[in-house]
């Protein structure tokens, strides 16, 4: 941006005094997907986002998002890379992943505890779906002989 402000004021110094020129991003956007409060595409007009800001703009990570397993992936000339990364690590803010770049993808992946608690609970929804079955049923039967016992001479 800086090269870009520095050339364009350049090359109109050339015909008019004075002059000041504003170079910025126009609507760049990345994506945080996973285990936060508000996945979806972040658009942003400065010249740098970092991953606290992102993660700041999806609302945070939510209760079953591991801080210590995110991934990151960036495509760069035509290559995709993934990254892995931890929030909880001080020296994050040092990592060449720290700023995202125009159109990352930062996904924050589920604890473990998330799928143990989710197959703890399938035993309560079978249940639930068996008395639920079992009391459509009996009123369905208890209809259905009312009905033949009323209309029985």
């Amino acid at each position: 941006i800086d090269q870009a402000k520095e050339k364009l004021e350049k090359e109109l110094n050339q015909y008019l005094t004075n002059i000041s020129v504003r170079v910025r991003f126009v609507a760049n956007k990345i994506t945080v997907l996973g285990e936060v409060q508000r996945p979806g595409n972040i658009t942003f007009y400065d010249e740098k986002i970092t991953i606290f800001d992102a993660l700041g703009y999806a609302g945070d990570v939510a209760d079953y998002g591991d801080k210590t397993k995110l991934t990151l992936i960036r495509e760069k000339d035509g290559n995709i890379t993934y990254h892995y990364l931890d929030m909880t690590n001080k020296n994050i803010v040092q990592s060449d992943y720290y700023y995202l770049q125009p159109n990352d993808v930062l996904i924050v992946n589920p604890i473990r505890q998330k799928y143990t608690t989710l197959r703890d609970r399938s035993w309560i929804y079978a249940i639930a779906s068996a008395v639920s079955t079992l009391s459509t049923s009996i009123s369905i039967y208890t209809t259905f002989v009312k009905n033949n016992k009323s209309n029985t001479p």
